[in-house]
């Protein structure tokens, strides 16, 4: 194994895969629109990492979550969510008891961006919600 890997680090490069400064799987640039189409190389990789990280951790959930809020508010408007207790709502939305198996999940789940239903990475999030225990979902 050790040798396997000094080979690995002996023949493989950053510039390998041919990444440029946008998100994995989307047309979104991670930096200013001069970079597009920049290829990562290893002088720029910690950028790129950093890029990715605040993408999806950082403003792209941003992004994802805004349109989530808005939809939801036009359904059960804030002001109306005021009213009601933190344990109003749970029971409102859902309780613990709720069947939480992979198999019930993915039958709600949509698949986009470049996954489909049997995508391994679909497959781990349905594993890792169903192991939640009641307080947790």
């Amino acid at each position: 194994l050790a040798k396997m890997l000094t080979l690995i680090e002996e023949t493989v490069t950053v510039e390998d895969p041919a990444l440029d400064f946008t998100l994995p799987g989307y047309d979104i640039e991670l930096k200013v629109p001069l970079w597009k189409g920049i290829l990562v190389t290893i002088t720029g990789v910690s950028s790129y990492v950093q890029f990715v990280l605040k993408a999806i951790l950082g403003s792209g959930s941003t992004l994802q979550a805004k349109p989530f809020r808005e939809g939801f508010s036009k359904v059960f408007p804030n002001g109306d969510r005021q009213a009601f207790a933190v344990e109003e709502l749970m029971k409102l939305f859902g309780n613990g008891d709720e069947d939480c198996t992979v198999e019930t999940i993915s039958t709600t789940l949509e698949a986009d961006h470049g996954f489909n239903p049997e995508s391994r990475a679909i497959w781990n999030l349905l594993e890792i919600m169903a192991e939640y225990d009641a307080s947790t979902r």
